[in-house]
């Protein structure tokens, strides 16, 4: 977390695991760091190793809180936003394309 990228966005992730059929990925979050809306090639699930998130689809009619512990599903390609109401790590999981 001494990165440049975590210092300027409070935010910052190592893939783990990067491929056409899976890819794993670490993310550290500050607290109200925020990934803006995007999209994943294929399903994913997001496990919150600690501190707490919200999931919010394109809209934003939906909000998936997540704490420590807790798993999140998201299907293929549906836009969706990420923010940490306090400093988090994540771990997230594509599956493959779809």
């Amino acid at each position: 977390m001494q990165e440049e990228m975590f210092d300027r966005l409070g935010r910052d992730s190592l893939s783990l695991v990067r491929g056409r059929e899976l890819t794993v990925v670490l993310f550290v979050l500050n607290a109200n760091a925020e990934l803006p809306k995007h999209q994943a090639p294929g399903p994913i699930t997001v496990t919150v190793l600690a501190g707490h998130i919200e999931f919010l689809t394109q809209d934003e009619t939906e909000t998936l809180s997540l704490k420590t512990g807790d798993v999140g599903l998201c299907a293929a390609h549906l836009v969706h936003s990420v923010k940490a109401k306090k400093k988090s790590i994540v771990l997230l999981v594509i599956g493959g394309q779809a």
